[in-house]
């Protein structure tokens, strides 16, 4: 997790930094894409553990399982991007649309990792398990996840936290009891990423402030 969430904080600094080269603000058009093609992502991997297609572990993974993964972590990235452009234009409502539709894209995919984190799958290529691994113990760890995933989304919604903050918080909340944390190590590009390298990287802490907290600040400072 330690990559990704640190592929969050340089898009928004990379936004911040560009900012003054950037003449237009953010196109609808833009927008509704990105959110639309979040939304369905979401769908495809809130599949993968709820509902009566779920995958449980008990056959290989499903047919575009890894393809989809990544897709998900890709596209949560430019939803960071165009929410922290929204704030440089101050384009609030625009910024509040992409944070609510990331976080429901992050809550998905922090699920799924977790849920075959703990199952003890190894990976040869992140998001893919490898072939050797133990899938059917996954079946015990969504049962498990599952059940606290409501619990945690909560907290997480009354935190108000930025995506790669929300990421932290998911990720300590989905823990089983008991469950040691993993050692933080450098992250390792994405390409690279090994068995041994995607476990070690949950724990990252990023602080990007989110778009609603900005906003009730710039509302504060105005009143003043």
């Amino acid at each position: 997790m330690l990559y990704r969430l640190l592929r969050i904080g340089v898009v928004a600094l990379s936004v911040t930094m560009v900012a003054g080269a950037v003449a237009q603000p953010i196109m609808g058009t833009e927008v509704v894409r990105a959110i639309q093609a979040a939304n369905a992502l979401s769908g495809q991997i809130r599949g993968y553990h709820r509902g009566p297609s779920a995958w449980n572990g008990y056959a290989p993974p499903p047919p575009g399982y890894c393809r989809t993964m990544s897709k998900g972590e890709h596209a949560l990235t430019e939803l960071a991007r165009l929410a922290s452009k929204a704030l440089l234009f101050r384009q609030s409502d625009v910024a509040l649309r992409v944070e609510k539709a990331g976080d429901v894209l992050s809550d998905e995919l922090d699920e799924e990792e977790k849920i075959n984190d703990e199952a003890g799958m190894i990976f040869d290529i992140y998001p893919c398990p490898a072939a050797t691994s133990t899938y059917a113990i996954r079946a015990i760890s969504l049962r498990a996840i599952e059940q606290r995933m409501p619990g945690c989304r909560k907290r997480a919604d009354a935190l108000r936290v930025s995506f790669g903050a929300r990421r932290s918080v998911m990720d300590q909340c989905l823990r089983s009891p008991g469950r040691p944390f993993a050692k933080s190590e450098p992250p390792v590009p994405f390409e690279r990423q090994s068995k041994h390298s995607y476990p070690q990287h949950r724990n990252a802490r990023v602080a990007v402030v989110p778009a609603s907290a900005i906003i009730r600040s710039v509302c504060l400072s105005a009143e003043v």
